[in-house]
């Protein structure tokens, strides 16, 4: 791998994108110590295209997904459908999450809660958090 430094055991990659928000954490394995590390931002829009051919009409696509591949050429991975994206930086805005839903739509099943809350917070309405908090 052209990216990691000489020695390494395993590349850790992980992907979060909702609308025009989209974040990369890389770690590298050496000596068994996992360590972050950068990655070139071209890997980060290389996951663009998997993503959109990923989609399902009425099921959207991925919001995370993680990536390892040892040395060795072992490739594992897991692409998280309806999981809420793990941000490390800046708050997303709810409205990135709007964007999303409108290039990759969903049904109404295929909309978890949490998903149906930052809709709700994008268009100013009141959500399932809100109405279960004491007033």
């Amino acid at each position: 791998m052209a990216a990691a430094s000489p020695g390494w055991e395993r590349i850790d990659l992980e992907f979060l994108t909702a609308g025009k928000v989209t974040e990369m954490r890389a770690y590298e394995t050496r000596a068994g110590e996992a360590q972050r590390t950068r990655f070139p931002r071209a890997a980060l829009a290389a996951m663009d295209r998997p993503r959109a051919e990923m989609a399902r009409p009425g099921s959207g696509t991925w919001f995370t997904a993680r990536l390892s591949v040892a040395a060795d050429g072992g490739v594992t991975h897991d692409f998280l459908d309806d999981d809420e994206p793990s941000w490390s930086r800046a708050v997303v805005v709810p409205e990135n999450y709007r964007i999303d839903l409108e290039r990759f739509p969903r049904d109404a099943t295929h909309t978890p809660a949490w998903l149906r809350d930052r809709l709700a917070e994008a268009d100013g309405r009141a959500t399932d958090e809100d109405r279960g908090r004491e007033p």
